[in-house]
């Protein structure tokens, strides 16, 4: 032990000598670790981790539906459910939906996610409580989250039974959930409820028989498998659905991670080939240091020859250069923990959803992971050096001991370039495929409008919600920096609301409904418009007067709309009926440019068929409004703003929500954010570690050759020329490495085809464009030494010598 420690204390000596080199190589050793062991976080919060505290998470299903066209939904109605329970092959199980409830009033008020369910919820996914018990079926029955429990009562042990009023109602509380658990949804789950009232109020009385958009969750019995009961409940369903297209659908039983979800190519997911580049990055990330340590160590190579003409064993020596990169990677790992900390919270934050971004920064198995990598480390960066170094060629005595010009580092730096040339191209494809999918042409703008909603329907008036509205809508439109304003019923890319409708001279389609016959409709102020610049192709837009009670039905409609009810006519001056015949027709005064209404960024036809409907002219039917607000300039620093003025409209709303439209993008542009994101990250840390490398080798070069550049400028030799003899070395190991990178992005660049977006990913451009980057890159990195070779002065060569 007194060996070891002495054998430490040497090591850190040595290190210090060289303090450049050393926090250098410690530096970019802790960016390729720590970025490595983000990415097994992320990949493995997404693909690996199941929701915290379930209970053999293997016998836990999400319940899913096949649909025709390949894909799959995970919300159903009340009939599946009876499905799968009829085939006897769940222990336990629950239909549930979430929604967003308003907790408190006024400037206190709050929201939060809740969870309605029925009875077997907590039984199917095996969660104990941490106080109270589970609800036995009372309608007023509450749990609340442990987060919750400590916001809102402190943690106080009191707590069951206590009132907790959610929209109209008020709950009684009868059990916290463990810390920890937030359900198993994208959204983490504050309170629980029971479904049943729920679902009346939103649906109905008769909600048991309605498309409801339930999910459905269950624990299978022992020995029982999802595709068995999965085949059993597909019988079930369809015995019991009498729809044509239903009796094609299937009932599958998936995993309850998102990632693993049926229809869903994991294997090629943008998570996993960045994961798998980190694990790349941190293999060049060693190879680099390495070469440092091989350089480093050849500086001293009159050192080991002392030591071994004094008695050093060549196992003595071995151990320690060994022990030297141990103490570079221990450093190194200690760092890492801080890219970890910090690199993993961004990471989580703008990648993740926020119930996976729940857990600690720091995860103890985070910890062990980086002490694998840094293990693993350790021994890859110190074998290649100490083998050399420690050969019995380079510990003889004499000019036989003159090590040769070393391969080794020449295939280290060339090996970097060759890997760092497809990060670098990932990430332009990447980077690519962001700009296009965000500045495609939506049919409408979105930058600079934020989106103010509150349920009013949860004061208890629903009739005098647009009022509040309207209220609302006043005070923002007074606060500087606000362009426009515009009160909708439903958001664009949120959902709406389809009506079959009646024309003039037009049967009635026959056989199944499709998305051509069913429009979106949506009640608007005239002034969404212009507020979100949508393009007027033919006609006009509808005006105030026609914005009230009792004025004449009159409708904008899209260009696909048009074109489904009157093809070949002229939409302009059609009407059509909404309510029946005894309604009076509505008639077509405008049509627009066909814009994005479905939450995709690929482009699709759905929603395509639009119609709007002047919002204060349409029968309350609904309670349902939405607040656009359009301003000056960027919209980030009026949100809280506006958020208090809507808040304070009225002492008695609901909790106001205020965020950016571009928000909805955020979601939907996740893949080619993380794409850009990290492969620019990592294109950048490789590209730095590559001109390294290459400084490097001209370092070396310059190291080995000092006596014969010396002679070279005693006998006339000039800057230049000797510049030249030093590059000549770094540009062909760059040369190669740009070759074999280039190979290698071609060959592998359709892994990522599915992943882009209006770029193919043999993009000539791209590839040029970054192969010229890494050759300017690595074209001054081998420069510096070259330089430095010019300026040596042959007197001091030579009498070194």
């Amino acid at each position: 032990m007194r060996q070891m420690m002495a054998d430490i204390r040497h090591g850190l000596r040595r290190l210090a000598a060289t303090p450049l080199l050393s926090v250098g190589a410690t530096l970019i050793l802790a960016g390729g670790i720590g970025s490595a062991v983000v990415m097994v976080d992320v990949l493995d919060r997404l693909l690996l981790r199941v929701p915290a505290r379930v209970k053999d998470p293997d016998r836990v299903s999400r319940v899913y539906v096949g649909i025709a066209d390949g894909s799959y939904v995970n919300r159903t109605d009340y009939a599946t459910f009876d499905a799968l329970a009829a085939s006897g092959d769940l222990e336990s199980g629950a239909i549930y939906l979430t929604e967003s409830l308003s907790l408190g009033r006024g400037a206190r008020a709050r929201q939060v996610e809740t969870v309605a369910h029925t009875g077997g919820y907590f039984a199917a996914l095996g969660v104990r409580p941490r106080l109270g018990s589970w609800p036995d079926g009372a309608q007023d029955a509450a749990v609340i989250s442990h987060r919750l429990w400590q916001q809102e009562f402190g943690g106080a042990e009191d707590v069951l039974g206590k009132p907790l009023r959610l929209g109209l109602d008020t709950y009684s509380i009868t059990a916290v959930a463990p810390q920890g658990f937030a359900g198993i949804d994208y959204k983490a789950a504050d309170v629980w409820l029971p479904l049943a009232p729920r679902a009346r109020a939103g649906y109905g009385a008769e909600w048991k028989t309605q498309f409801v958009f339930l999910q459905i969750i269950g624990r299978l019995r022992s020995g029982v498998g999802r595709d068995q009961a999965g085949a059993r409940a597909t019988a079930a369903y369809r015995a019991n659905h009498t729809q044509p297209w239903e009796k094609s659908n299937v009932v599958v039983l998936g995993d309850l991670r998102p990632a693993r979800a049926p229809g869903q190519r994991v294997g090629m997911r943008v998570e996993t080939l960045v994961a798998g580049m980190s694990i790349l990055v941190l293999l060049i990330t060693c190879g680099n240091v390495a070469n440092l340590l091989l350089v480093r160590g050849l500086g001293r190579d009159r050192e080991y020859m002392i030591k071994t003409a004094l008695g050093a064993s060549r196992g003595r020596l071995l151990r320690e250069i060994l022990l030297e990169a141990a103490l570079l990677a221990g450093g190194a790992g200690g760092a890492a923990l801080i890219v970890v900390t910090a690199g993993g919270t961004v990471m989580r934050r703008e990648f993740l959803s926020p119930l996976t971004a729940l857990a600690a920064p720091v995860d103890p198995r985070l910890v062990f992971v980086t002490a694998i990598f840094c293990m693993a480390a350790a021994f890859l960066l110190g074998l290649a050096p100490a083998l050399r170094l420690t050969t019995r060629r380079a510990l003889s005595p004499g000019p036989a001991a003159r090590i040769r010009p070393s391969r080794l580092i020449d295939v280290f730096s060339g090996v970097q370039v060759a890997l760092s040339l497809p990060l670098i191209i990932a990430a332009a494809l990447f980077a690519v495929s962001l700009w296009k999918a965000r500045h495609q042409d939506f049919g409408m703008e979105t930058d600079r409008v934020t989106v103010v909603t509150s349920n009013l329907f949860e004061v208890g008036r629903p009739w005098e919600t647009h009022a509040a509205h309207r209220e609302i809508q006043v005070r923002v439109a007074r606060l500087p920096g606000v362009e426009s304003t515009a009160i909708i019923e439903t958001l664009p890319m949120g959902g709406g609301r389809f009506w079959l409708i009646e024309v003039p001279g037009r049967n009635a389609p026959a056989g199944p409904i499709s998305s051509d016959d069913l429009p979106l409709f949506n009640g608007v102020d005239p002034s969404f418009f212009p507020l979100m610049r949508m393009r007027l192709t033919a006609g006009r837009l509808f005006t105030d007067d026609e914005n009230r009670v009792g004025a004449r039905p009159v409708a904008v409609i899209t260009e696909s709309m048009a074109r489904n009810f009157w093809p070949g006519l002229p939409a302009i001056g059609q009407c059509f009926y909404m309510d029946g015949r005894d309604k009076p027709c509505t008639e077509v005064v405008g049509a627009l440019a066909d814009a994005r209404l479905h939450p995709s960024i690929r482009p699709t036809r759905q929603w395509a068929s639009a119609c709007y409907l002047p919002i204060d002219a349409r029968p309350r039917d609904t309670s349902a409004r939405t607040l656009l607000v359009r301003t000056v300039g960027n919209p980030a620093g009026l949100l809280d703003t506006i958020q208090r003025e809507s808040q304070a409209a009225a002492p008695d709303l609901p909790y106001v929500a205020v965020h950016a439209f571009d928000d909805i993008f955020r979601s939907l542009l996740r893949p080619w954010r993380l794409g850009t994101t990290v492969f620019a990250i990592f294109g950048v840390l490789c590209a730095a570690i590559a001109a390294v490398g290459l400084a490097v080798v001209g370092a070396y070069g310059v190291a080995r050759r000092r006596r014969e550049i010396g002679i070279r400028s005693a006998l006339g030799a000039q800057p230049r020329q000797l510049t030249r003899l030093v590059l000549a070395r770094s540009t062909g190991v760059m040369a190669a490495g740009v070759i074999s990178g280039l190979a290698l992005a071609w060959a592998g660049s359709q892994l990522l085809s599915a992943q882009l977006f209006g770029i193919t990913p043999r993009e000539p451009r791209v590839f040029a464009g970054a192969a010229l980057s890494l050759l300017l890159i690595g074209g001054v990195a081998a420069w510096l030494p070259a330089r430095r070779a010019a300026r040596i002065d042959p007197t001091v060569a030579l009498r070194v010598e």
